[in-house]
């Protein structure tokens, strides 16, 4: 009878940690991470940490001559800076999607901060840029807005402007969703999934 009533406490204490709610952080500045925040805990989802590996001191020699080799052999791209804002702005809408369809009716979606500041160096280019990130981030709120409520707090939260005097385009974007925990253990782990087998495709072709 006590071993029934034990089973009991620990069902109905894993369906009320089930219920409470989870968020799902999707940040952009560098590169795009997907995080896991549960009361105080934080898992990164995307990318998986790497584990690294001791180098001996003749390994480290010889990498460093790889690199210095490799930066003298690789010849520069003015275009990309272009192609970088514009094909992450690309990666984010499409794993946005793939996450929104396997959760369309059980996510809530807050749109916490965009703020996307472009420049290349050269006005011309600048001016080019900031249109086409324009519509880049218009397709991602449209895509927002699609699959599930958005909420603005601020009027400063969605903010996209050319930056003629820089040189280099600067981006702070973070998108949290609030989500059921049963949903979240089986949505995420198809939404990587999906996401990685689509890099991978990106990447043969």
């Amino acid at each position: 009878m006590l071993f029934l009533w034990i089973l009991l406490g620990i069902l109905a204490l894993l369906f009320l940690i089930s219920m409470l709610s989870a968020h799902v952080i999707l940040e952009y500045r560098e590169d795009v991470t997907l995080t896991l925040a549960f009361l105080f805990l934080k898992f990164r989802l995307f990318p998986a940490k790497q584990k690294k590996a001791r180098l001996t001191k003749r390994t480290k020699k010889t990498e460093k001559q790889k690199q210095v080799q490799k930066k003298q052999d690789t010849p520069e791209k003015p275009s990309g800076e272009e192609k970088g804002i514009l094909e992450k702005l690309k990666d984010i809408r499409t794993l946005l999607t793939v996450l929104l369809k396997r959760t369309l009716g059980h996510l809530s979606i807050r749109t916490a901060r965009i703020h996307i500041f472009v420049a290349t160096g050269d006005a011309a280019s600048t001016a080019i840029l900031y249109g086409a990130v324009n519509g880049g981030v218009a397709l991602l709120l449209e895509t927002l807005d699609r699959f599930g409520k958005l909420k603005y707090g601020r009027n400063d939260e969605i903010l996209v402007c050319p930056d003629y005097l820089g040189d280099k385009t600067r981006a702070d974007l973070r998108i949290s969703f609030s989500l059921r925990v049963w949903h979240i253990l089986d949505i995420l782990l198809k939404t990587l999934l999906a996401y990685t087998k689509t890099r991978k495709q990106k990447v043969k072709s």
